[in-house]
């Protein structure tokens, strides 16, 4: 259940409130409604005094919907949630019947369209149309949020990566294949997992796809630490980051 964003008569964010509490506010006249997206009701009296307690916005992105919540910081306690879908297909489809367009212009021998010369550069930082949407729709909803409500902080949720047969894509393994299969060898490098159990590994000298994980062997988990060779180790396979992994 979300609750409701409320704000006293000079506008600064209180904690925010039940439903029903809401509704019996704004039937009592004590409130009345100030914004419909997101919901937020304005108090008739100020509370100069009363400190509202920090909340974070958390986000989940993703290529069509985002998610969004607040959250206590203290008790991670879920306050107010919501699901933001993006525009990315439709700005695609839009630029590309604008690029239709100006491509028929140009070929009708009119005076209204000048063919393109030198006009093919980019500003630095320039992004995608569909993914700078993406972004300034999540930009602007969290600027909303932190006026309506009493926000101090931002986090993003953590990628989540599947296990398949104990290893995850990252991982550094050794994989030796017996003689029989066509990839015979021994592989140590970091793999990327499949949902059939396959994976690639990407070692020094390639990327060596279609590795069952039976053969694999973990030496390295993908937690983030760096690791540095030890003198004197037999294995010169480095790992994707460039550190060479500490086995023998």
């Amino acid at each position: 259940m979300s609750y409701v964003l409320v704000v006293d008569q000079q506008r600064k964010p209180l904690d925010p409130i039940h439903p029903g509490r809401a509704r019996y506010l704004l039937t009592a006249g004590h409130a009345a409604v100030l914004r419909r997206y997101p919901f937020v009701i304005i108090l008739k009296e100020s509370q100069p005094d009363k400190e509202p307690a920090p909340l974070r916005v958390k986000l989940d992105p993703g290529s069509k919907t985002t998610g969004i919540a607040l959250a206590h910081d203290a008790s991670a306690q879920v306050v107010w949630a919501a699901e933001l879908s993006h525009r990315g297909q439709h700005v695609k489809e839009r630029l590309e019947h604008r690029r239709v367009c100006r491509r028929s212009r140009r070929q009708r021998h009119t005076r209204y369209r000048k063919p393109r010369f030198l006009q093919r550069s980019r500003k630095e930082g320039w992004l995608p149309p569909s993914l700078e949407s993406r972004i300034e729709n999540v930009r602007a909803w969290v600027q909303r949020l932190q006026r309506w409500s009493p926000v101090r902080a931002c986090s993003k949720a953590p990628k989540e990566t599947s296990v398949i047969g104990g290893f995850r894509t990252g991982d550094i393994v050794r994989a030796v294949v017996p003689e029989p299969s066509k990839k015979a060898g021994t592989y140590v490098g970091r793999i990327a997992i499949r949902a059939t159990g396959s994976c690639n590994i990407k070692t020094i000298s390639g990327t060596i796809q279609g590795i069952h994980v039976r053969y694999c062997q973990p030496l390295h988990r993908g937690d983030g630490y760096s690791y540095a060779k030890r003198s004197g180790a037999s294995s010169p396979c480095l790992n994707a980051g460039g550190a060479a992994p500490i086995f023998r």
